[in-house]
């Protein structure tokens, strides 16, 4: 790999960045924690996310949650799960982990509505999150799971998931979707819609957050149609 590749550039700042904060961090947080608060810093700073709690909490054989949001007014939850490597050379994620780590967050989430984490230390974090969880009437709330990671996801996974009949929507933010973000001097990624004529594919067709957010605009929206057909 070439020492002038911009995105192994980018790799390295946040690798550094990731490092100097855990150093400095009073709470000795691991490196994948910090990576965490970075990550929905910048993205809510960019206007991607409306806000993130980071919370830590692993289950052998259940999953792994790293941080949520929850706006009841708008009925939305978001759950984000990490995954940082930090070596010295970004790693791929094939899309079968990035599948895993979906998976296993929607997991986490469903045990916790039947009070599986009862059985948790009370301070815990996994605690806290699944007290928040067993409150959500998921029949009226919109789930989203966002990946976060320091890996080159060049190919996600194709697959559905649902929670009372609705639909989890999903995103993963990659070594590549930062740089992106990190160096297009726009406040967030550019979005291409087709407004009618010829159909163009997005470069952001695998953000299903904005899908969500179209599926809330009336059909007959005057000249808005997304590059591809939404249930």
């Amino acid at each position: 790999m070439s020492d002038i590749d911009p995105v192994l550039t980018t790799y390295n700042d946040i690798r550094q960045q990731v490092q100097i904060r855990a150093t400095v961090s009073e709470e000795g947080a691991l490196r994948e924690e910090v990576f965490t608060r970075w990550a929905i810093d910048l993205l809510e700073e960019k206007g991607d996310v409306a806000g993130g709690e980071p919370c830590a909490c692993v289950a052998p054989r259940v999953g792994k949650v790293s941080g949520y949001w929850l706006d009841r007014d708008m009925g939305r939850l978001t759950v984000f799960v990490s995954k940082f490597a930090g070596t010295n050379d970004p790693l791929r994620m094939p899309a079968a982990d990035v599948a895993t780590l979906i998976n296993g967050a929607i997991r986490f989430v469903s045990k916790c509505r039947m009070n599986w984490h009862r059985s948790l230390e009370e301070s815990s974090e996994g605690f806290a999150f699944g007290e928040t969880i067993s409150t959500i009437d998921f029949k009226k709330t919109a789930t989203n799971v966002v990946v976060l990671t320091d890996h080159r996801s060049p190919k996600l996974p194709d697959f559905e998931l649902k929670i009372d009949g609705k639909d989890v929507t999903w995103t993963v933010w990659d070594l590549e979707r930062f740089h992106r973000l990190l160096t297009s001097g726009r406040e967030r990624e550019e979005i291409t819609i087709d407004f009618g004529g010829r159909q163009r594919s997005s470069p952001l067709h695998e953000d299903a957050v904005l899908e969500s957010r179209l599926r809330d605009l009336p059909n007959d929206a005057p000249g808005l149609r997304l590059s591809g057909d939404l249930p």
